[in-house]
């Protein structure tokens, strides 16, 4: 299972582009011939957003190799009763000054917005993307235990936090939202405000290691291990996968009422350890050459649960352990993901018969 993260993990990125940004493509058996417009077809806007929020629209990355005009097309769907004027722009405008902006609706619900390049002779190059217009109300579906513990280390922005109690742990059912950006610990789903409040940030290890409030630390390898145990998980000597576990950590949570979860049937999702997991995915992190800025390509949502644990893999410095779950599979697996250059989501546990907290550094 670990060679298939591996393997999703480096090819993820080029199936996005072709799933999100792809144009027409021609029939191997049509004789027709096509022109089509070079390059491929982009513009970003966060996966989710807030009701009211405007975005500034700048779609990039296809051309006419000719250098002649082309008319643009933006068109915004939803799932409910709201209404999107479409843009269509033609000419010389048009390869000028293709950016709309766009006001997100006050509905929560899910929102597709496409983007059209489009000339005489030529296929059509396009590009959609599906968008959550969500809010804290916006998640349904999942239980949480009535004990909390609320991080006060924001006083314009406390969080709480349900957690359960595992033997002398404490195991909190949400993932850490805590980020600050001044020191330079986490990151939101893509940059997201609201996205931290609805699935928690993104970390690299050391980061995360500094994620969790006072008295709360990043769970180890063992802590992981004894949580498995609880539930009764199986497994086989001198192998790190925790067998039929992954639907009692999973929760079938729904944003808006869309599900994040895909059905598949080796997989019952029960949640039955409140612990809640989302399908929030992973991060690669890399640093611009150019502007030398953190650049965070987050990948795997709606596939992958995945948390940091803090225990290092001993015969390699740069690489630590993390914990995961993946939509098709019913076990719980162990990985080992660079320090640097991968940011995951932090669960973070609390030690009731200990006075002193201990990390595997």
């Amino acid at each position: 299972m670990e060679s298939r993260f591996i393997r999703i993990f480096s090819a993820v990125a080029l199936a996005a582009t072709l799933i999100f940004c792809a144009s027409c493509k021609k029939d191997d058996d049509d004789d027709t011939e096509y022109n089509y417009f070079s390059g491929s077809l982009t513009f970003s806007i966060p996966t989710f957003v807030a009701p009211g929020q405007t975005y500034k629209l700048v779609p990039s990355g296809a051309y006419l190799e000719d250098g002649s005009d082309y008319g643009i097309y933006w068109k915004v769907v939803t799932d409910a009763t709201v209404s999107q004027d479409t843009v269509r722009v033609v000419g010389d405008a048009a390869s000028k000054n293709g950016t709309v902006i766009l006001t997100v609706p006050d509905t929560l619900c899910t929102m597709t917005v496409s983007c059209y390049y489009f000339a005489e002779d030529y296929v059509n190059a396009s590009c959609s993307k599906t968008v959550y217009i969500v809010s804290s109300s916006s998640i349904s579906n999942v239980e949480y235990p009535k004990e909390t513990f609320t991080d006060e280390r924001k006083e314009d922005d406390k969080v709480v936090y349900p957690y359960v109690t595992y033997g002398s742990t404490d195991w909190m059912c949400k993932s850490m939202a805590y980020y600050d950006y001044d020191k330079g610990i986490g990151i939101p789903f893509e940059e997201s405000d609201v996205a931290a409040e609805l699935m928690g940030c993104f970390y690299t290890w050391e980061q995360a290691k500094k994620a969790c409030p006072e008295g709360w630390v990043l769970p180890t390898e063992e802590d992981w291990k004894a949580l498995a145990d609880s539930l009764d998980a199986s497994t086989l000597e001198g192998d790190p996968t925790y067998y039929g576990i992954a639907g009692s950590l999973m929760a079938g949570v729904s944003f808006n009422d869309v599900t994040l979860w895909e059905y598949w049937p080796d997989v019952e999702i029960t949640n039955a350890s409140s612990l809640a997991f989302f399908p929030s995915g992973y991060a690669t992190v890399t640093t611009s050459t150019v502007t030398e800025k953190t650049i965070y390509n987050f990948l795997g949502f709606k596939e992958y649960a995945a948390f940091w644990t803090a225990t290092k893999v001993d015969d390699d410095e740069d690489l630590a352990y993390y914990r995961y779950v993946y939509v098709e599979n019913p076990d719980f697996y162990q990985g080992k993901g660079s320090k640097e250059n991968m940011a995951l989501p932090v669960r973070c546990v609390r030690h009731k018969n200990s006075e002193t907290e201990t990390e595997s550094d």
